[in-house]
């Protein structure tokens, strides 16, 4: 025995048992011990200097041991998803719907729930945003999250979604992760499948869905001296709309956003900082 209710003990029934050895509370004492609580220290305090996820951090309803492995990868991404569904709204957003599909769905998600709150929330309040305070924050602002979850694979063997509703009525954005390093990837935006990786930099557009619209607005953006890391199409075919999501090296201001829209002949555009 080596743990008691209360210590240190020094009476006990279990003392007049010679088949019973009972020792202090030494357990975590050993050479072996100490140099691995060290080792998990060293590497915690090392995450959190690099902006990293606190694995052991207390507080947070971190899954245990291999669902840990199983969660942690999409953390990243359900951060990137929250930051990007409010910047694309139309006016302010207070509920969200954050939907697990595929593999992910039978893991307990409340970390990835906070993780889509930390993005939420990551650039509406003074000082520092984390994953012990960011449900009291969300709370004290009206800030609700509801989970739901369908483990059949659809379209992604994992995939997270986003809703909530604007001023002009449901919007949702998706995302998943790919390959051995766990990529993240935007696989739906405004409704409309597209497949482009998240950057620090972004601007999402509307436009009618006709000939030569990609050659504009990449040579207005040129024109800005802004290069285009990435850029992804979906369209609604039926409809003729279209959304593009461009990556981009500079940052696009206000008003270079306004001229874009206004020259291009677009219905609307969304400036993203991730």
């Amino acid at each position: 025995m080596d743990v008691y209710p209360k210590e240190p003990t020094t009476e006990s029934p279990l003392f007049k048992y010679d088949s019973v050895v009972c020792t202090p509370h030494l357990g975590a004492s050993t050479v072996e011990a100490q140099l691995r609580a060290g080792t998990i220290i060293a590497e915690q305090v090392a995450a959190v200097l690099k902006g990293e996820f606190a694995a052991n951090a207390v507080n947070i309803p971190l899954a245990p041991g291999d669902d840990a492995d199983e969660l942690m990868p999409f953390l990243g991404v359900c951060e990137q998803l929250g930051g990007l569904i409010v910047q694309i709204a139309d006016g302010p957003v207070d509920s969200f719907e954050i939907g697990y599909g595929g593999g992910i769905a039978r893991y307990d998600t409340r970390i990835l729930t906070l993780g889509v709150l930390q993005g939420v929330l990551a650039d509406k309040v003074d000082g520092p945003v984390n994953f012990v305070n960011v449900q009291n924050i969300a709370e004290e602002r009206g800030i609700t999250a509801k989970e739901t979850k369908q483990p059949a694979a659809v379209d992604f063997l994992n995939l997270i979604t986003v809703t909530t509703r604007d001023s002009q009525g449901e919007l949702s954005v998706s995302g998943t992760t790919l390959g051995p390093k766990h990529r993240p990837r935007l696989v739906k935006v405004y409704r409309q499948d597209v497949d482009i990786e998240p950057a620090p930099h972004m601007v999402f557009l509307r436009y009618a869905d006709v000939p030569g619209m990609i050659g504009k607005i990449g040579t207005k953006v040129g024109e800005f001296g802004i290069n285009i890391g990435q850029m992804s199409v979906g369209r609604e075919v039926k409809d003729q709309k279209a959304v593009m999501g461009l990556t981009l090296d500079e940052p696009l201001s206000a008003d270079q956003l306004k001229d874009l829209i206004a020259s291009c002949g677009l219905k609307d555009g969304k400036r993203v900082e991730l």
